[in-house]
């Protein structure tokens, strides 16, 4: 798994590859948490390269959601593979954390 991340103004547009899964979970969390000490509440989450996500990445994304959102901002994810999207829909996740077509919908739903 990597993570890359791009300020865009004042969203930061994050892109992970690979998998988000036990394996890497812990270097996600250390990341993601890094990003909200250093002040950032909007976000924009480019899954065009991730292969698998479990439950743990799940959990992971829905509480960057809801720790963006408790300090004003928001979290809205773009790109997302058809079997990502899949995971997504079996457990709701789009009920709790917008998903966009594109990178530029996604920036316009989080700055509302």
């Amino acid at each position: 798994m990597k993570i890359t991340e791009e300020p865009v103004e004042d969203i930061l547009v994050f892109t992970i590859s690979g998998n988000l899964d036990s394996d890497t979970i812990n270097d996600a969390t250390v990341q993601m948490n890094a990003w909200l000490e250093r002040g950032w509440t909007q976000f924009v989450g480019d899954l065009r390269n991730l292969q698998y996500i479990t439950s743990a990445g799940l959990l992971l994304l829905f509480t960057l959601g809801k720790k963006a959102a408790e300090g004003g901002g928001g979290l809205c994810l773009c790109n997302v593979r058809d079997q990502v999207e899949h995971v997504f829909d079996v457990c709701g996740l789009p009920d709790k954390i917008p998903v966009a077509d594109s990178r530029e919908q996604a920036m316009r739903t989080v700055r509302g």
